[in-house]
């Protein structure tokens, strides 16, 4: 291996390939899966040492309801990584201290963490099941901007005029307005083609 290795680096000057190997250990994606003394496997959290934990910025220009759900997303991973409790405490106290840094409220982070943590592990790890289609509802979609956070508030006081008028009332007689907003195409969307 060590050859083929030294082999591979020479190929280029400016690209060098690493690997690690270990009898104990095996990382694949964001999974660690340890051997303890005694034959016991855990599983742990990798991420690589150039890993920074910048999670996206709370001052940034998202919808409020999707950076609150960072911490919450973020811990029920650790939840069905971390097979251990103790790794999982361990694991959400750099994740609360990550988020922190990005200007994430502490009592937000601690509500969203604990509320992760009541997950059973092995619901974390059943599939949920399909989605059905509400058929009961009318979807809105609209461009994000902040400016929009009152849009919810003023459809839904408005959304009774369109039941009872003569025009409408059949359409909307029994359904309720849900709001979508997508995101913008922005200055990466525009100099990247995918």
């Amino acid at each position: 291996m060590r050859e083929f290795l030294e082999f591979i680096n020479r190929y280029h000057k400016t690209i060098r390939y690493t690997w690690d190997y270990s009898t104990s250990k095996v990382s694949f994606l964001d999974v660690s899966i340890n051997k303890e003394e005694g034959n016991d496997v855990y599983t742990d959290v990798y991420s690589k040492p150039t890993d920074t934990h910048l999670y996206l910025d709370f001052k940034s220009c998202h919808p409020r309801h999707v950076k609150e759900a960072i911490p919450y997303g973020q811990a029920l991973r650790l939840g069905r990584i971390c097979i251990s409790d103790n790794i999982v405490d361990e694991r959400i106290k750099e994740l609360k201290r990550n988020l922190d840094k990005r200007g994430f409220k502490k009592d937000k982070i601690l509500v969203q963490c604990e509320k992760a943590k009541v997950k059973d592990r092995n619901s974390l790890l059943t599939q949920s099941k399909e989605r059905t289609v509400n058929l009961d509802v009318v979807p809105l979609v609209l461009n994000f901007h902040p400016a929009f956070s009152r849009v919810r508030e003023i459809v839904e006081s408005l959304w009774p005029m369109l039941q009872v008028s003569d025009d409408t009332g059949q359409i909307f007689k029994d359904k309720k307005p849900l709001i979508y907003f997508r995101r913008l195409r922005n200055l990466a969307d525009n100099l990247v083609r995918s």
